[in-house]
């Protein structure tokens, strides 16, 4: 299995990197980047798909970038725009968006 992640706290980013290193999963990629406004997962001008997606989102949060989201240039939110102060709703939006199509899993803790 191969093992992604994205992460804008610089601090938490770095611990997950540190466990990965001690659980010998070397070859995790953990991006260092905020994961609505300028997701690191992508390739060419595509999200990446997964089958599993697990989140722990911050919820309630309130400066997740709606002002921008109707120019997002992945899509995401083609079934509209959460609230400004519901930026849980915008990240499970993006789950769902970068899970397979068809076979994809989404869960959040």
């Amino acid at each position: 299995f191969a093992l992604y992640g994205q992460e804008v706290n610089g601090a938490t980013w770095a611990l997950a990197r540190m466990n990965m290193f001690l659980h010998a999963k070397d070859a995790a990629r953990i991006e260092w980047c905020d994961t609505l406004n300028s997701p690191a997962l992508v390739e060419g001008d595509h999200l990446m798909r997964f089958d599993v997606v697990l989140a722990n989102p911050p919820f309630s949060l309130d400066k997740w970038g709606a002002e921008d989201a109707d120019s997002d240039q992945f899509k995401r939110f083609w079934r509209g725009v959460p609230p400004k102060s519901k930026g849980d709703y915008a990240f499970i939006t993006h789950m769902i968006e970068i899970a397979k199509r068809q076979s994809g899993r989404v869960a959040v803790i």
